[in-house]
């Protein structure tokens, strides 16, 4: 598992920090239990991993209906949130297996849902489970456009209404990921978060690029190529699956 270092300004709090990893350690191991996947995580992974890819294995080799081609998207948007929150997820914390190399390989599994696994590290690994529901550190908790999810944030007229219309923006957050990776990542390194990982920046852009056309070119390209599909029913099927994925995403997320 990813070693993250806490550094507290209080004595007390690194004590209380050190206590607190010794405690859980202590759990595990008069548990007899590991802190990583065995067999379970592996066949919930294959399932995820098999439900969002047969279905476009099937959109793209079988003439169907359109009503069969929504189901499978929506049932594609599943599998891309079980990838996220079930199989990425605990790979990139390096729980998923006693392997890293396999932990590395589920951990990519992040390039499938069109985001990428750097982001996701100093997002995720680094800046939110450091500091954890900090406003102005974990950006998890920083107002998203029409939305506000902390107490701490400037205060506008327009987050009033944000219980209205704030379910309906949470369809689309994976969208927002995609886009907003370029800016995340400038931005971590403004704050020079990449050093922590020693992570070079211009290759990290570059590859970042990369993968985001390689992603769109399998959801746009393909399936002009190998389906009568017209380039707005290929744009409509790419939101339903997003959509459905962060719904589902969104709604837990922003419980915690």
């Amino acid at each position: 598992m990813e070693t993250i270092q806490f550094k507290a300004d209080r004595k007390e709090e690194d004590l209380f920090a050190k206590e607190l990893s010794k405690n859980v350690r202590t759990y595990f191991k008069d548990k007899g239990i590991t802190s990583q996947g065995d067999y379970r995580m592996v066949i919930k992974a294959i399932m995820m991993i098999g439900i969002y890819l047969a279905p476009i294995t099937l959109i793209l080799t079988v003439d169907m209906p359109a009503w069969m081609v929504i189901i499978l998207l929506v049932i594609m948007g599943v599998g891309e949130a079980g990838i996220g929150m079930g199989v990425m997820h605990d790979a990139v914390h390096g729980s998923f297996s006693k392997y890293n190399w396999l932990n590395k390989l589920m951990g990519n599994t992040m390039f499938l849902l069109g985001s990428n696994v750097i982001n996701w590290k100093l997002q995720h690994n680094l800046f939110h489970h450091t500091y954890t529901n900090l406003y102005g550190w974990d950006g998890d908790i920083e107002s998203k456009g029409l939305l506000r999810l902390a107490k701490k944030a400037e205060q506008k007229k327009v987050y009033r209404y944000q219980y209205l219309f704030g379910p309906l923006l949470y369809g689309l957050m994976t969208l927002s990921k995609f886009f907003g990776d370029f800016g995340q990542l400038r931005d971590f390194h403004k704050r020079g978060a990449l050093e922590v990982y020693g992570i070079n920046y211009k290759n990290s852009m570059l590859f970042l690029v990369i993968t985001k056309v390689i992603y769109l070119g399998v959801f746009f390209a393909m399936p002009i190529l190998f389906t009568d599909f017209t380039w707005w029913q290929i744009l409509l099927g790419f939101l339903i699956m997003h959509i459905t994925a962060s719904i589902i995403m969104g709604t837990v997320f922003q419980i915690s």
